[in-house]
């Protein structure tokens, strides 16, 4: 009979997100995405660990602020582009 092979286990991290955002998150946030070509909801959470549906309302925020603008929208994806970046392109 053939040797048995130990498997190793993998271990998996798993990535705890905020679900509160703190102000300073907020106002880099509002800093920075006006600037931003695309923006969509999983570049946001990742890049400020925050959560996708807190990721979703703070767009939406700054969509009815006029800060970001809805470019295009599908029922899985939406992409965003800053207001900033649109006039710099133009």
């Amino acid at each position: 009979m053939g040797k048995k092979m130990k498997q190793e286990e993998k271990v998996v991290e798993k990535e705890v997100r905020k679900v509160m955002v703190d102000e300073a998150i907020l106002e880099s946030i509002e800093k920075e995405t006006p600037k931003m070509k695309v923006i969509t909801l999983s570049e946001i959470s990742d890049k400020y660990g925050i959560r996708v549906s807190t990721a979703k309302l703070i767009l939406k925020r700054l969509e009815e602020k006029g800060l970001i603008k809805l470019v295009s929208s599908d029922r899985r994806l939406k992409i965003w582009t800053g207001t900033k970046a649109e006039a710099a392109a133009s």
